[in-house]
């Protein structure tokens, strides 16, 4: 039996309209990370920032050439960024369809990890959020689990899936509207979707064979950093295993506006 610990954490280097957190702050955190696999979302600048960690040459590091996001004009500025300690056998990007021309979607990561006689298969995500809805963040996870099963081993898509439309009411108002998501982003196959979206989320893994490994209603973020202010109890970052045994999970502390996801499992 092997023992495995990953982190997932989005350390918010994307300006957007919560700020974004400075990668001095980041910094510390991470020399002190001793995980055996990272996934970061919203690693601006990845290979300059990083480089500059010496801790971290331990790792094999995946940082994408396509993932086009673009900061203050500067094109491949902000990446999902994979480190691990053990091969990376292969990675490459997932390019999701233009299901919606006006609206580009980020790319995911995909990687295959060599683990002593296993291959783990590792996807990093971060979703759309903005002028998007439950519509389109089903197809995305669901291209992803499409593309998941290609693979038999031990499988694992985490990272900011952004699920954070609550049921019909006047919180599913505020976000919508905070979000600029359309209506028409609230039904799924023709049908509308009154109830929590963390829930057809996890129905939708499920079918798939995968676990979401956190309680559906931990909130994982806040826009303040603080425990105290987890503005409407969103639990955006998820962390889901198929074919491994999970062993313990810790939730980091509020240094970006996302708690970091630690996950320890035996192979």
């Amino acid at each position: 039996m092997q023992n495995l610990s990953v982190l997932s954490w989005n350390v918010q280097g994307k300006v957007n309209i919560t700020g974004h957190t400075l990668f001095k702050k980041i910094k510390p955190h991470l020399i002190n990370l001793s995980s055996d696999i990272i996934a970061l979302q919203e690693m601006c600048n990845a290979e300059r920032m990083l480089g500059k960690i010496g801790t971290l040459k331990a790792y094999n590091i995946f940082i994408p050439e396509l993932n086009k996001g673009r900061h203050n004009g500067i094109p491949r500025f902000n990446h999902n960024v994979l480190l691990s300690k053990y091969p990376i056998l292969r990675a490459d990007e997932i390019i999701f369809p233009s299901w919606n021309r006006k609206i580009p979607l980020e790319n995911g990561i995909r990687a295959d990890i060599q683990l002593n006689n296993k291959v783990l298969r590792i996807y990093n995500c971060h979703f759309a959020i903005f002028k998007v809805g439950i519509g389109t963040r089903l197809k995305q996870l669901e291209y992803i689990l499409s593309d998941s099963r290609g693979h038999k081993g031990p499988t694992i898509i985490c990272g900011d899936m952004n699920v954070a439309i609550p049921k019909a009411g006047f919180r599913r108002k505020i976000i919508t509207g905070w979000h600029r998501e359309p209506k028409r982003e609230m039904s799924v196959n023709g049908k509308f979707i009154d109830y929590d979206e963390r829930e057809i989320f996890n129905e939708t893994i499920s079918q798939h064979g995968f676990e979401e490994v956190l309680d559906l209603y931990t909130p994982t973020w806040s826009p303040l950093k603080s425990k105290h202010w987890e503005m409407f109890k969103l639990k955006l970052d998820w962390f889901m295993v198929k074919n491994l045994e999970v062993t313990d999970i810790k939730l980091g502390d509020y240094v970006s506006d996302h708690r970091s996801i630690e996950v320890r499992c035996n192979l």
